[in-house]
């Protein structure tokens, strides 16, 4: 029997469809006038994108067990401040991906990130043009590649 590999998928939700692959799920929605965020177990996508995400991982893999993590209302928008909690709510999980297909425009979620990748978690997320922190990563990242490749010339 072959493992299943954990992934939350931090998204617009996932629809029915996918209800056997769901191990857990919430739907986390920030309150700007309120200032508060607010948790819900229905995280049903009212959009189809974080569906569609999912269909594209199990396209490559069946053996998926999904963290969902709706963030994102039906026209695409959410708030840092949901997906710090959301990034909160799945360090318990011991996930092995963390799936972000969202542009972000701050980096208050830099600890949740780390803690996660602290944990041997993958991170996978859009660039966005203005967020500082994933730009330094990518530049780790970009130079990192470029050490491997002037090493590999001196491998016989």
């Amino acid at each position: 029997m072959k493992k299943n590999i954990k992934i939350a998928l931090i998204d617009s939700g996932i629809d029915s469809r996918f209800q056997e692959q769901v191990a857990s799920g919430v739907c986390i929605l920030y309150d700007e006038n309120k200032n508060s965020v607010y948790l819900s177990d229905d995280y049903t996508d009212e959009n189809g994108h974080g569906t569609y995400c999912a269909q594209i991982i199990t396209s490559h893999c069946k053996h998926i067990e999904f963290i969902i993590i709706k963030i994102l209302d039906q026209n695409n928008i959410g708030y840092s401040r949901a997906l710090v909690e959301g990034l909160k709510y799945i360090i318990p999980f011991s996930v092995d991906i963390v799936n972000m297909s969202l542009a972000v425009l701050c980096d208050e979620y830099k600890k949740e990130i780390e803690e996660l990748a602290s944990k041997k978690a993958k991170i996978v997320g859009a660039l966005s043009q203005s967020g500082a922190y994933i730009q330094e990563l990518t530049k780790q990242k970009e130079q990192y590649e470029a050490q491997l490749i002037s090493d590999s010339e001196y491998i016989t």
